[in-house]
């Protein structure tokens, strides 16, 4: 895949379906794609189930990939959220966890899942992607905790762990996962 530069939300912009199919032929193209027909099964996928993973060998464009169809599909870099897994990646670092303050003592903190989903709740007019990469290489039953009932039930509610609040994933935000297919750090 290719390695130019990031499209701004605006190439994409366009009226009516003809200019819509347009603009995902143009955004397969700066990716270097050989079709527009992936992207186009893509997002009807994320239509579908919100959430997809890109997976494969180490190096082939997955992330760069993510990002600009997560820019594309949101329109906006600030409706898109880019945050990267790894082995000592929890959950109170993706939804909540209690964290020291100024004061000595221990306060709840929001983590990125909790403080993105709230901005997509807030504007349900506009989509919001989440795009973890390297998805694999954290403990995911640790960190997304009972998110993965969340995940299958859209607009269902759960209580959170730590704050026990009510907890649900809008239906605007959509997340792309990407993982390595073959790589030694992954047990």
């Amino acid at each position: 895949f290719g390695s130019g530069n990031s499209p701004q939300a605006e190439d994409f912009d366009g009226e009516g379906e003809d200019s819509e199919d347009m603009s995902i032929k143009k955004l397969a193209e700066k990716l270097n794609l050989a079709s527009s027909k992936e992207l186009e099964e893509i997002i009807e996928m994320l239509e579908d189930r919100p959430q997809v993973i890109f997976y494969g060998p180490p190096g082939t464009g997955k992330t760069y990939i993510a990002e600009e169809l997560a820019k594309y599909l949101s329109g906006s870099d600030e409706r898109v959220e880019v945050i990267q897994f790894h082995p000592s990646y929890g959950y109170e670092d993706f939804i909540e966890g209690w964290r020291p303050s100024e004061e000595g003592k221990f306060k709840l903190i929001d983590g990125v899942l909790k403080n993105f989903a709230q901005k997509a709740k807030d504007d349900p007019g506009n989509k919001f992607v989440l795009v973890i990469d390297e998805i694999n290489r954290a403990n995911l039953s640790k960190v997304i905790g009972e998110l993965f009932y969340l995940l299958e039930k859209r607009g269902k509610e759960i209580t959170l762990q730590y704050s026990d609040e009510k907890f649900e994933l809008p239906e605007n935000l959509k997340i792309i996962g990407t993982m390595n297919t073959a790589d030694r750090s992954i047990a």
